[in-house]
């Protein structure tokens, strides 16, 4: 059988990573025994060339293909090289870990053409490699996508003739630059390259803050639990080392801006040989990570009055004056204020942890403490700690009787339709359901009478509508008038390509869509291989915006444990996304003027950050994204479209996808992977998450 896919494979001239050969290679293949062996499935480990070289297994002929690989691994900066021949036309691209790549190779002649993967320094898993023959006409629309993509595709609209070979070379050309440009980087590389560069640039600044250094910082340790008298400051941190400069960058940050209350910033750990590693690189005031993650920082600076309001608080309550409850006390008092945004962070490593020593059990503490504040957080059910340090999942009391208004847009499509709809019926929601089907001009027989049936029935919810609106299609209008007619407490944009996964999921939709300063909430979504498809959206990656951890495998627990807590960043995916009818109201809906099909929901949930609400991920939420099935490549129309709506969230928010306060500035924009990154040097200062 295998033989005979095999004959069908070379027939079709369909190349798989059995088809491969390792070919010059200088490295040992081992099991994971570390015995010697032979074998194509095993890890590579580098040897001093840092290169693998494969090579196809037979010649093949002339034409266009798409090379795809993917590989598990820590190398960031790996990259490929395709040739035909020893001299053969370098077809290069980045070959980062984790996700499929793919990019259009020219085999020119019949030939047995190499890969080259450069940039090897840790072991090497290649799980899959494709070498797949397209026709012309694909090759060249993929082509001119990719030139979009890159933003270079001004370059190629001059050209004269606009024959493929044109765009070939500029692409070829782009591509190849990019190996300069790689500007993912070790830790260590950025200790020389950032951190190093920026303390030399901070020292002719040390004298200031040397004169009243005295008076200014009074330093606490866990076991120091005590009021502070004279100095204007309290820094609190638990076991390891302030790093050096820390306090006196800190210093000059608070002289630029008094009104700082609360600081914190990005850590790292350190052995007993002075080795640092595992960088935390952190996002802005994070309220609901906090919550979430007990290690959210380990480090604290805190203007005396709030620290010493906080000492005395907990001695009044006769609560345990302990690390996170002062913290506690100190925000629940800055966010009664409506005093927030005067807690900031600065993107610098100012601590060295140790290796853990303690265990923070604290998610006793967390539940009384939001137990007595529901007006500023919402009514707290349950908190489960996942493990016995640091994560915490809460979860939120809310009615069954509350009502959420689903608007499902779908144009025929009925097999998706109807799965979507199985999904929401065969898992509980928790709460009553209304589904309005927005039909964008289904023409489709079997469409048209099922959405006939559906108008009125009981099948899956409580409530069920269907609204005919024929036309252009127009994302944001269309739901904008889905929420015109519905009667939910809570709205809930869906896609019609998801499937729902997760039993109670309404209920947490609607009891975090209606605590206060909450504004949209999403849910992590999969792939159908399981694998991530979005996990929040991180402004700037790629020029608009990027998803979290896209591939990432969904057991993973991503960076710092990021796919396991619930958090706040600056948007998500309108694919599901939940909101509550005041808040609604309050943003205006969607763009339908000038955001009718892109980037609508990067859009609306600025303009919540805008009016001060909290855009929320629930990791616990698990859905299935059946995006591939209702994309395809843009061109024409769709892609000029693209390219009008590009340059307006650009124009309207390009502040923000230069420094998306919920993504540090050190880490990539190429990538969704929170890899190091070479970037300005200009962006470490403190920040708030106030957008």
């Amino acid at each position: 059988m295998n033989f005979l896919k095999k004959r069908i494979r070379f027939f079709l001239n369909f190349y798989i990573r059995n088809d491969f050969i390792f070919y010059k290679n200088k490295y040992l293949l081992l099991n994971d025994k570390g015995e010697i062996i032979n074998s194509k499935n095993k890890k590579l480990y580098p040897g001093k060339a840092k290169s693998i070289f494969l090579k196809t297994i037979r010649t093949i002929p002339k034409g266009w293909y798409l090379l795809g690989i993917k590989h598990k691994s820590k190398n960031n900066k790996a990259f490929g090289i395709f040739r035909v021949g020893l001299n053969g036309t370098p077809q290069s691209r980045p070959m980062y870990p984790l996700r499929r790549r793919w990019r259009v190779v020219r085999v020119n002649k019949i030939s047995s053409p190499v890969l080259e993967i450069q940039n090897i320094d840790f072991p090497f898993i290649l799980e899959e490699l494709y070498l797949i023959p397209i026709p012309q006409f694909f090759a060249r629309i993929r082509i001119k996508n990719r030139l979009f993509n890159l933003n270079k595709f001004i370059r190629v609209q001059h050209i004269k003739n606009k024959k493929l070979s044109d765009y070939w070379f500029i692409y070829n050309k782009i591509l190849l630059k990019q190996k300069k440009n790689l500007n993912l980087i070790s830790y260590k590389e950025w200790i020389d390259e950032i951190e190093i560069k920026f303390l030399t640039l901070q020292k002719h600044k040390l004298d200031d803050f040397k004169k009243c250094k005295l008076n200014f910082f009074d330093i606490k340790t866990i076991d120091n639990l005590t009021e502070s008298k004279n100095a204007k400051y309290v820094v609190l941190h638990r076991y390891g080392q302030i790093a050096n400069y820390s306090l006196n960058l800190i210093f000059n940050e608070i002289c630029k801006k008094p009104e700082v209350e609360l600081i914190y910033g990005d850590e790292d750990y350190i052995d007993f040989q002075g080795k640092r590693y595992n960088p935390y690189f952190k996002t802005a005031w994070n309220r609901e990570l906090f919550f979430s993650d007990s290690e959210y920082a380990n480090f604290w600076v805190i203007k005396k009055e709030k620290w010493n309001y906080a000492i005395k608080i907990l001695q009044k309550q006769g609560t345990d004056i302990n690390f996170r409850n002062i913290l506690f006390e100190v925000i629940n008092k800055l966010v009664k204020d409506d005093n927030e945004k005067n807690i900031y962070h600065f993107p610098y490593i100012v601590f060295h942890n140790y290796e853990k020593k303690y265990k923070t059990y604290d998610h006793i503490d967390l539940y009384n403490n939001l137990s007595r504040n529901k007006l500023l957080y919402g009514d707290i059910k349950n908190i489960i700690p996942l493990n016995e340090s640091r994560q915490n999942r809460l979860s939120w009391n809310c009615s069954e009787e509350i009502l959420l208004s689903i608007f499902i847009p779908t144009k025929d499509n009925l097999e998706l339709l109807k799965n979507c709809l199985k999904s929401i019926k065969q898992n509980k929601a928790g709460v009553r359901t209304e589904i309005i089907i927005i039909d964008n001009g289904s023409i489709n027989k079997d469409t048209i009478n099922f959405l006939d049936k559906f108008k009125g029935g009981d099948f899956f919810a409580n409530i069920q509508k269907v609204i005919h609106l024929p036309g252009e299609f127009n994302y944001s209008g269309l739901n904008n008038k889905a929420s015109k007619i519905a009667e939910g407490e809570v709205f809930l944009l869906l896609n019609n390509d998801i499937k729902i996964s997760s039993p109670y999921w309404g209920q947490k939709v609607c009891a975090n869509s209606l605590r206060p300063k909450i504004g949209f909430v999403g849910a992590k979504l999969l792939f159908e291989d399981n694998t991530i498809q979005h996990a929040g959206v991180v402004l700037g990656i790629g020029g608009i915006a990027g998803h979290s951890h896209k591939y990432f495998e969904n057991e993973s627990s991503g960076y710092h444990d990021k796919l396991n807590l619930s958090q706040q960043y600056s948007a998500l995916t309108g694919a599901f996304l939940g909101i509550s009818r005041t808040n609604w109201g309050i943003i205006g809906g969607l763009d339908d003027i000038f955001l009718k099909v892109n980037y609508n929901d990067v859009d609306v949930c600025l303009k919540a950050g805008e009016k001060g609400l909290k855009n929320l991920f629930l990791p616990d939420l698990k859905i299935y994204h059946y995006e591939s099935k209702t994309r395809g490549l843009l061109h024409g129309k769709k892609l000029k479209q693209w390219e009008k709506e590009k340059k307006i969230m650009e124009k309207r928010w390009m502040y923000l996808l230069e420094n998306d306060p919920f993504y540090s500035p050190h880490l990539s924009l190429w990538e969704e992977n929170y890899s190091i990154s070479l970037r300005s040097l200009s962006n470490i200062k403190i920040r708030s998450s106030e957008i």
